[in-house]
């Protein structure tokens, strides 16, 4: 009779569970992949695992709803496994005890199949003489002895009937125990073939989801700005890292300060691309597309000497800074401009305002100035430089003059029109300063006086008068009369009582009582 063996469950059921585990995980991962800022939900991280804000939709699919409907399915397959397995295990226990008592029959069969083997050989002993000695009594006759023999026999052919029922029933219950089996099978082999369809189809919408995110995370880059030795590169998403092409150099952000980074280390005149990959605590996103070439530069500012007038060029020392057009500067470059006037002109160099920092030497005739972090315009006038007399009109003193010296490029005491010079007249001892005169009117003034030069040769004299003392006199001498006062008191920078000559005094006089002024 052939047995219909049970394949055990177990190992199937850990099998299938496997996928779907694994399955779970891996959305999971997805879903802690995907950027908060690109998809319609936000996720919420603690100390008791990771949560969704708000569904997650991807392509209109709820993919909660669908994780959710997944997972109910998980729970009923796994039900109908655990029911299948324990009417299993119960009929497997069953066809145990039946394989017991198989084998107790079989022993009881071949026990009998002996007997049955001795008393036919009795019986073939008694048939060869007719006289049999039995134990225990004087002689039996062949008949007692084969009609004994055979109730013996009809005895264990009734015995041996018994036990063929009950091995045919035993027979009967172990088909029927295989037929259930293989019922079990078919019902296995459709829930395994219904599982693996919703693999598939969960797989399939997993996959999608996965070249979703995956495009999420690639950032697409906007624009990329090249300065000096360096360039700064905006894209779309923010917390990435910058790497340029070629030479590798890399910047950082984590996007809280925006999206955008400067890399430094560049090579000025070299094309550079840059691409850009995403950061989060999974790791690294996809690498972006390439973006616009671009060539970092020296940061060059102008410097415009222009020169007004007639009777002059300038010259610029460096013409230029290393890797710059001709007249451009890097800043902070230390740049001479030099004047080289005509003879008989002169040079006044003016600028915003004369340029901060800049240095003018009168005597090299050079203007000098550190490049700022911009352009800038310096203007070299060019005229006719003019003389400039200046002497003494009247009375004892000196008059020279105080500062400068002359115009840039004009011979000592000739000066630019416009230019400001200041003349200083000192007074002889007994003297003192009136004013000046001259081409340029002034009048009474300070000793030290600055005027501006003429557009022609200019003449100024200073005038100098001497410093009296005035004497009071009073009849009575004593002074009992009355008293005399006098204003001014004195000519400024002078003692009480004296005056330069030509001031203006009043005489008060004031008779004491009983007294009369008398001219």
């Amino acid at each position: 009779m052939a047995r219909t063996s049970l394949t055990p469950l177990v190992k199937w059921r850990g099998a299938a569970l496997a996928p779907l585990l694994l399955l779970a995980s891996c959305v999971l991962g997805l879903l802690l992949l995907v950027a908060p800022q690109s998809v319609s939900a936000s996720l919420l991280v603690s100390s008791h695992g990771v949560s969704l804000q708000q569904p997650l939709s991807v392509q209109g699919v709820d993919v909660g709803a669908s994780l959710r409907y997944m997972e109910e399915e998980l729970d009923r397959q796994e039900e109908v496994i655990d029911e299948l397995m324990r009417r299993n295990s119960s009929d497997t226990l069953l066809l145990e005890e039946y394989e017991q008592r198989m084998e107790q029959l079989q022993q009881t069969i071949n026990q009998q199949q002996t007997r049955l083997e001795q008393q036919e050989a009795r019986i073939v002993e008694l048939q060869a003489n007719s006289t049999v000695t039995v134990p225990g009594s004087s002689g039996t006759t062949l008949r007692e002895v084969v009609t004994e023999q055979q109730s013996i026999l009809q005895h264990l052919v009734e015995q041996n009937t018994t036990v063929a029922r009950e091995i045919s029933s035993l027979g009967q219950q172990v088909d029927a125990l295989g037929e259930q089996d293989a019922r079990l099978q078919q019902q296995l082999q459709q829930l395994n073939r219904t599982t693996q369809a919703a693999l598939h189809q969960h797989d399939t919408q997993l996959s999608a989801l996965d070249t979703l995110v995956d495009a999420l995370l690639t950032p697409t880059i906007v624009h990329a700005d090249a300065g000096s030795e360096q360039a700064t590169v905006q894209w779309a998403m923010a917390a990435a890292t910058v790497t340029a092409f070629p030479g590798g150099a890399t910047c950082e952000t984590d996007g809280l300060g925006g999206n955008q980074c400067t890399v430094l280390g560049l090579d000025n005149g070299v094309n550079y691309t840059f691409t850009a990959r995403l950061r989060n605590t999974a790791g690294m996103g996809s690498t972006s597309p390439a973006s616009n070439a671009v060539t970092p530069r020296l940061s060059c500012h102008a410097l415009l000497a222009a020169t007004a007038g007639d009777g002059g060029v300038v010259v610029a020392s460096p013409p230029h800074s290393p890797d710059c057009p001709e007249g451009e500067y890097t800043a902070g470059a230390v740049v001479t401009l030099s004047a080289i006037p005509e003879p008989g002109n002169g040079v006044r160099w003016t600028g915003p305002p004369i340029v901060v920092g800049g240095v003018v030497d009168d005597a090299a005739l050079t203007f000098t100035l550190p490049m700022p972090d911009a352009d800038v315009w310096v203007v070299a006038t060019f005229a006719h430089c003019h003389a400039l007399t200046v002497d003494v009109l009247s009375g004892s003193g000196s008059a020279s003059i105080a500062a400068p010296a002359r115009s840039a490029g004009c011979a000592a005491g000739s000066f630019l029109p416009g230019s400001s010079v200041t003349l200083k007249a000192a007074p002889a001892a007994g003297w003192a300063f009136i004013g000046w005169s001259g081409t340029v009117s002034a009048g009474f003034g300070a000793a030290v006086w600055s005027f501006v030069m003429p557009a022609g040769a200019a003449t100024q004299r200073a005038a100098f008068a001497q410093c009296m003392s005035l004497t009071v006199s009073r009849q009575p001498v004593d002074g009992s009369g009355g008293s005399v006062a006098y204003t001014p008191s004195n000519s400024p920078g002078y003692s009480l009582g004296r005056f330069v000559q030509g001031t203006a005094l009043t005489l008060t006089a004031s008779p004491a009582a009983g007294w009369a002024l008398v001219t």
